[in-house]
């Protein structure tokens, strides 16, 4: 006590010290990371999907757990709208009632395309060691289902072909992981005729050193059925949070089918019309038609068109079709026999599609496309 003061002596926290998530004086806490909040529809409607190893499903930012006290908690909401605006870090102090000090980071996510996707907060001691910020990826989505994505993503997802090109499809994103929780809210999203408006969800990936990561990722969307809407997602892994992954669709790898090499097994959700997965004899060039949408002429489009609807409302268990497709403006139209079965009911119905070709040694490659050249040759 100083003399004099009635107080008592205030003790500095030395570098190795930390305040826990308590505000009291304490050895750096191994559990606190960084808060993930994502800013997709913008910082007004920002949102927690990361709680230091925790995924959340956009949880109010006053929920958060790096706040140790209500006073800091106020802070954040201007600190992230302040980041995402100027896609810029900010690095502020914060002093509390009791005079302590409190460090507030936040450092902006940016979007595949520019803009901020999302902010990441850490909050601490001022004399505390700032952890490395985590790695959080972004992808978008134009409504035709093409994707782009940023590096991070990339890292995250690990996709077979080393990355997304323009033209990748939305329905690669599911078959790159081995385990995507409830695929089928995810496809609602892109529903062309009633799409929701967010998700978000855990996948695992096995890596190909022989590692298993999950992965948590929030999308959201405007809800409109516009053509040109554009739908945002933002990544980061969550493997310490051993999060249960339930797929709740049937897949075409589980177990792998057997399958001839002038073939293709296609899983269809019928309300988008998206081909969930595509399965084929690797280094053929059906193989290559892997991560295009593809293009039908204006009557087979009216026919699949006809055959999903009565398919999706029960109308009808099987179908096949004669249809004339190409998977660029640049190819030729190929001629497919395609027999259709439904093979799952419920909010999602999905249909098991083989696929033939009538002349199938004259498929071709898409022209122009280096990820068909490399899945064929």
């Amino acid at each position: 006590m100083q003399p004099g003061s009635g107080q008592e002596p205030v003790r500095r926290t030395s570098a190795s010290e930390e305040l826990n998530h308590y505000g009291q004086i304490g050895r750096p806490d191994s559990r606190r990371g960084w808060t993930v909040v994502e800013t997709l529809a913008g910082p007004d409607r920002a949102s927690i999907v990361l709680d230091g190893v925790e995924p959340r499903v956009f949880s109010p930012l006053a929920y958060t757990n790096a706040a140790p006290d209500r006073v800091v908690a106020r802070f954040l909401a201007p600190l992230v709208q302040e980041c995402a605006e100027s896609g810029r870090t900010r690095d502020k102090c914060v002093t509390l009632p009791d005079k302590r000090v409190m460090r507030l980071v936040a450092v902006p996510v940016l979007g595949p395309s520019c803009g901020v996707y999302g902010v990441a907060i850490w909050v601490g001691s001022i004399t505390g060691q700032l952890p490395p910020v985590p790695v959080i990826g972004t992808i978008e989505w134009q409504a035709s289902g093409a994707v782009t994505a940023s590096p991070a993503a990339q890292y995250l997802l690990r996709p077979r072909h080393g990355d997304f090109p323009r033209g990748y499809m939305v329905q690669e994103i599911p078959a790159h992981l081995d385990c995507w929780d409830d695929r089928a809210a995810f496809l609602a999203v892109f529903d062309p005729q009633e799409p929701t408006a967010h998700w978000a969800g855990t996948a695992t990936k096995n890596y190909e050193d022989g590692s298993r990561r999950q992965l948590h990722i929030a999308v959201r969307s405007d809800g409109s059925t516009d053509p040109d809407r554009t739908t945002r997602a933002i990544v980061c892994e969550v493997t310490k949070s051993r999060v249960p992954v339930d797929s709740g669709l049937h897949s075409l790898n589980e177990p792998r089918r057997p399958i001839s090499s002038d073939h293709a097994l296609a899983l269809v959700d019928l309300k988008t019309g998206f081909v969930r997965e595509w399965l084929t004899v690797e280094r053929t060039p059906l193989a290559g038609w892997r991560h295009h949408n593809p293009e039908l002429d204006e009557e087979s489009r009216l026919l699949v068109a006809v055959t999903c609807v009565e398919l999706d409302t029960g109308g009808r268990e099987s179908a096949d079709l004669r249809v004339r497709v190409r998977c660029s403006p640049d190819d030729d139209w190929v001629l497919l026999d395609a027999k259709c079965r439904r093979i799952c009911a419920g909010d999602r119905p999905q249909a098991l599609i083989e696929i033939a070709p009538i002349a199938p040694t004259s498929i071709p490659l898409v022209r122009q496309c280096r990820t068909c050249q490399e899945l064929v040759h």
